[in-house]
């Protein structure tokens, strides 16, 4: 993994942090509470748009957005489930080559 791959994936978990904090500190997390695009500052954004269709950021029909903090939850988890899977795979890769080296 070169050094820009993990300047971007750092620059990606720090937009992701932002979001999430945005719409907690608005209050935005139910149905009820939900704010317009307007109020977010994320217009646009990749990030936003990729967390509305993963279901963690819900559009209503009106046009204002709620964060569910179930559905953040779930994707938190699989991220580090993938985290942890990749690690893994690196560990037996440098023992492998370890191992070959001996």
């Amino acid at each position: 993994m070169s050094n820009g791959s993990v300047v971007a994936g750092a620059a990606v978990a720090h937009r992701r942090r932002q979001i999430l904090s945005t719409f907690r500190k608005l209050g935005a997390t139910s149905r009820e509470r939900a704010v317009p695009e307007s109020s977010l500052d994320v217009r646009g954004h990749v990030l936003f748009k990729r967390m509305v269709k993963g279901g963690v950021i819900v559009r209503l029909p009106d046009g204002r957005y709620y964060l569910d903090e179930a559905a953040e939850a779930r994707a938190r988890r699989m991220r580090l489930t993938i985290l942890a899977a990749v690690l893994t795979l690196f560990l037996i890769g440098i023992a492998w080559m370890v191992a070959l080296g001996r």
